[in-house]
């Protein structure tokens, strides 16, 4: 019984970022549906949900790559975002900024007016004041 378990789950996709997304959604769209009692939300849920099933049982590699590569691209500039903010309230000596170009962080010390900041990336020139 064992190895038939084993061998329906060999060379399934599992979970990617896009999973780990669809899930959290699922938990906060439950959570609104069963506040505000709303049918609608509770079918949302559900399509969230077995949609996040189908992809981590899908054998179907490259579509569900590039469905993950479709929302990472989304999601980076969020992330970076994120990612700066946190940096920027730990480190007290410098100040991150995003690069609006390329999204790159960018990493500058505080407390010297307004400066242009050139993107190490992109060579991008933006002003910010820090």
């Amino acid at each position: 019984m064992k190895e038939k378990i084993l061998r329906f789950f060999a060379n399934r996709y599992g979970h990617d970022y896009f999973n780990y997304f669809l899930l959290i959604a699922y938990l906060i769209i439950i959570i609104l549906s069963n506040i505000f009692d709303s049918f609608i939300l509770s079918l949302i849920a559900l399509f969230l949900i077995c949609y996040s099933i189908y992809r981590s049982m899908s054998r179907n590699f490259y579509a569900r790559s590039k469905e993950n590569r479709k929302f990472m691209e989304f999601w980076y500039p969020y992330q970076q975002l994120y990612k700066a903010m946190k940096n920027s309230f730990q480190d007290k000596t410098r100040k991150y900024f995003v690069c609006p170009k390329c999204h790159q962080v960018v990493r500058v010390p505080r407390k010297k007016g307004k400066i242009e900041i050139t993107c190490p990336k992109c060579h991008h020139s933006f002003t910010r004041r820090t």
